[in-house]
C-alpha cells in the first residue's frame, strides 16, 4: 500500500542494532565505552562502564529494537553479551561483578547494578525462563541483604540505602563515597518497580519502596518545588541521568500501587526539569548551583528517561505531556544517532595495532547508528566523544515511543502520537512535518481517539471516514469517532503551523523554525558535524512510499 515517506521509528532502531552488534571487542566480547570521532584516526576505548552498564543496556535495547523490527542482525554478538552478563553474577550474593581486566577491578558498582537488573528484567519478559527469573531474585535478596535499613516509629516507614557507591565481595569499598540517585539506590527504583509488576515479588516492591522514601523524604536531593540544583559540586552532584532516572523509577512505582500525590511530585520534578533544557529534548548532562558549574552538553540518556517519564505523566491523567513525547522524539532524539555516512572518515592508510584497551579497526559499523554523549544543541559532539550508556540508551527511547503510538484501552483504540506505526490493530500514517493529515487504517474494532497536536487544538479540524464527514466528539485533547470497524479510514485533518521562535537556552540565543512539533533548522549553525540540516523536510509536498502488509508488528515485551 502507498504510505507516507515520514518519520518511521524502525528505521533508527535498525541502525541501532548494527551499532550494538558492530561496537564489541572481538577479543573479549565486551562492547567499548569510549569511541573518539574526532581524531585523525577514529578509535574506540573501554572503560570500567562497559564490563556491566553498556553490556546490560545493549541487552535491553538489542530486544527492545528487535521487538520494533524484527531484524535479526547479529544474534550471535547478543548473545555472547548474554553470557557476559551472565557469567559476571555472583552466585553468593547475586550481584553484578565487573571482571579483573587492565581497565578496572573486581568489584560490584551499585550504579552497575540498576542496568544489569533493567537488562535482566527485559530479557526475562521476553523468555519467561525459570532460570532468569532465578538471577533477578538472587540479585534482589542480594541488594536487600547489602542495603542499610532504618525503620523510623510510624507505621509502614522505612527506607535504605547503599553507604558506598562500590563493593567487593567481602565488603564495601570505602574508597568510593555514594551518592543518592546514582549510588545508593535511586536507578534501582525502576527496574525493581518493573520485575514487581511482570512478577508479583513483594521483595522487589518493599526494596523499591524503600529506596523511593530514601530519595523523596530523607535526602535533599529534589526540593520541594521540584528542583534539583546541588548543594555542593562533586562527582555525579546534579548529574540530570541518575536524577532523571531516579523519577522515572518513582513514577512507575506510583502508577502500579495508585499514589497520586507521588504522581504530583514527579510532575513537579519534571516540569522544573523542563525549565533548564531545550523545549525540542535537549537536556544538561548535569545542573549546578551557579551557570558556570552546568555542564551545557545533552546526554542521550537523559532524552529516554524524559520520554520515558513524558509518556507515563501522559497515562497518568496529563495527555498534554504527549507534546513533550512528540518534540524530544522528533528532534534531538533523532539528531543524537549518527545517521550520516558522510560523516564518516575515510581508512586511514596505517592504523596502529590493537592494546588491550583501544582499538581503530572497523570504526565505521562502531560509529554509523551509534548515539552522542555530549550534544551541542546545534553540533553532534561537544567532546569529539560517542559513549556506550548513551548508544544503549538511544534505542530504548525508541521503542518507548513506538510502542505508545498506538494504545489499546477499555474504552477504545488511542492514537497518541502523530508517527507512522503498522499494528495488528490498526496503521497509523502521518504526514507531518509536510502537511497536518493523520490518516488510521482500522484491522479492529472502535471506538477510536486521535490527539490533536497542541498546536491546532483551536484550529478548524476535519475528520472523515472512508472520504466521507464523520461525527466525532473532543475531550481532553482527542478526537473521538464512536462508530468505526475493521477495514476502515479514518482522516484527520488539522492546521500545521509554521513559525520560527527564539529560545534561549543557556549561552545560546537559539532562532529555531518549527513545522508543527518538528525542528526544520537553527540558528547559528554549529561548527563539526552540526545538526538540525533538515531542508527536505521544510516543504509542503509529502514524499510516498510502498508498505507491506508484513511490516505490522506488536510487541512482545511492553515497557
Amino acid at each position: 500500500m502507498q504510505a507516507p515517506d515520514t518519520l518511521d521509528l524502525r528505521d533508527y532502531a535498525r541502525l541501532a542494532i548494527r551499532h550494538m552488534a558492530g561496537n564489541h571487542d572481538h577479543k573479549t566480547g565486551y562492547p567499548y565505552f569510549y569511541i573518539n570521532v574526532h581524531a585523525d584516526v577514529p578509535s574506540a576505548s573501554h572503560n570500567g562502564w562497559d564490563l556491566i552498564d553498556v553490556l546490560s543496556r545493549y541487552i535491553d535495547s538489542l530486544i527492545l529494537a528487535r521487538e520494533m523490527t524484527g531484524d535479526t542482525h547479529g544474534t550471535d554478538i547478543e548473545e555472547r553479551y548474554r553470557r557476559l552478563l551472565v557469567e559476571n553474577l555472583n552466585p553468593t550474593d547475586g550481584l553484578a561483578y565487573r571482571p579483573e581486566t587492565p581497565w578496572s577491578q573486581h568489584e560490584a558498582e551499585m550504579f552497575d547494578q540498576s542496568r544489569a537488573l533493567n537488562g535482566l528484567v527485559t530479557w526475562y519478559m521476553q523468555e519467561r525462563s525459570p532460570e532468569l527469573k532465578g538471577h533477578i531474585e538472587r540479585m534482589v535478596n542480594g541488594l536487600w541483604q547489602s542495603a542499610i535499613h532504618i525503620v523510623k516509629r510510624r507505621a509502614g516507614y522505612s527506607f535504605c540505602f547503599f553507604p558506598y557507591a562500590s563493593r567487593f565481595e567481602e565488603g564495601w569499598n570505602p574508597a568510593t563515597p555514594g551518592e543518592p540517585c546514582c549510588y545508593n539506590g535511586g536507578a534501582l527504583i525502576l527496574p525493581l518497580t518493573k520485575y514487581a509488576e511482570v512478577s508479583g515479588d513483594e521483595r522487589a516492591l518493599e526494596l523499591a519502596r524503600r529506596f523511593l522514601h530514601y530519595i523523596v523524604d530523607e535526602t535533599r536531593i529534589f526540593r520541594r518545588d521540584g528542583s534539583f540544583w546541588p548543594d555542593e559540586m562533586h562527582l555525579a552532584a546534579g548529574h540530570f541521568h541518575t536524577r532523571s532516572l531516579s523519577m522515572a523509577g518513582i513514577l512507575r512505582y506510583a502508577l502500579l500501587v495508585h499514589d497520586p500525590e507521588l504522581i504530583a511530585w514527579v510532575k513537579r520534578a519534571f516540569d522544573w526539569a523542563m525549565t533548564v533544557s531545550g523545549s525540542f529534548g535537549w537536556f544538561p548532562e548535569g545542573v549546578g548551583t551557579e551557570d558556570y558549574y552546568t555542564t551545557k552538553h545533552s546526554e542521550t540518556c537523559n532524552i529516554t528517561d524524559m520520554v520515558h517519564l513524558a509518556i507515563k505523566l501522559a497515562e497518568a491523567g496529563h495527555p498534554e505531556y504527549w507534546g513533550h513525547v512528540e518534540r524530544f522524539v522528533r528532534n534531538h532524539l533523532l539528531e543524537s544517532q549518527w545517521t550520516r555516512e558522510d560523516w564518516l572518515k575515510p581508512p586511514a592508510a596505517n592504523v596502529p595495532e590493537d592494546d588491550a584497551v583501544t582499538t581503530r579497526r572497523c570504526m565505521e559499523e562502531r560509529i554509523l547508528g551509534g548515539y552522542a554523549g555530549r550534544t551541542l544543541p546545534n553540533e553532534f559532539v561537544a567532546d569529539g566523544v560517542m559513549m556506550g550508556c548513551c548508544c544503549g540508551a538511544g534505542p530504548r527511547a525508541l521503542f518507548l515511543a513506538w510502542d505508545h503510538i498506538l494504545t489499546r484501552k477499555p474504552d477504545g483504540l488511542y492514537v497518541n502520537l502523530h508517527l507512522n506505526r503498522y499494528s495488528r490493530e490498526a496503521d497509523v500514517l502521518s504526514w507531518q512535518p509536510h502537511q497536518g493529515r493523520l490518516e488510521v487504517g482500522m484491522h479492529s474494532h472502535g471506538p477510536l481517539a486521535i490527539r490533536v497536536p497542541e498546536a491546532a487544538q483551536e484550529s478548524a479540524l476535519s475528520v472523515e471516514r472512508n472520504g466521507s464527514p464523520a461525527p466525532y466528539t473532543r475531550r481532553d485533547g482527542y478526537v473521538r469517532i464512536a462508530e468505526v470497524g475493521p477495514g476502515d479510514s479514518v482522516t484527520l485533518r488539522f492546521s500545521l503551523q509554521t513559525e520560527e521562535r527564539h529560545e534561549r537556552l543557556y549561552n545560546w540565543p537559539l532562532q529555531i523554525k518549527w513545522r508543527g512539533d518538528t525542528v526544520v533548522a537553527m540558528r547559528p549553525e554549529g561548527h563539526r558535524l552540526p545538526l538540525y540540516r533538515r531542508e527536505p523536510l521544510d516543504t509542503d509536498a509529502c514524499p510516498q512510499r510502498e508498505v507491506s502488509e508484513n511490516e505490522r508488528r506488536d510487541p512482545a515485551v511492553r515497557w
